[in-house]
């Protein structure tokens, strides 16, 4: 008859880290038009975005490789130009 009282045994599992899927940083905020000083024009301005979180142990990858956009700006002050015969 064996008395197993006060004794233990203990075994590791899943020593492996958890799998941790990519993660973005938030958009950068717009930066200002590049149309300057102009009086007329469309310019552009854009904003940035990185990985904060790397994937691990597995984990889902950032799928989009898209960390700059661009858009117009500065649309309402188109220059008029007067018509000229070529």
């Amino acid at each position: 008859e064996c008395n197993s009282s006060g004794f233990s045994d203990t075994l590791n599992c899943s020593t492996s880290a958890c799998p941790t899927d990519c993660q973005w940083e938030e958009w950068s905020a717009w930066t200002s038009c590049d149309a300057g000083k102009k009086a007329c024009g469309i310019g552009h301005q854009k904003r940035t975005r990185k990985v904060s979180q790397p994937a691990t142990g597995g984990g889902k990858d950032c799928l989009s490789d898209k960390t700059v956009e661009t858009q117009p700006c500065n649309m309402s002050t188109m220059c008029k130009q007067d018509c000229r015969w070529g």
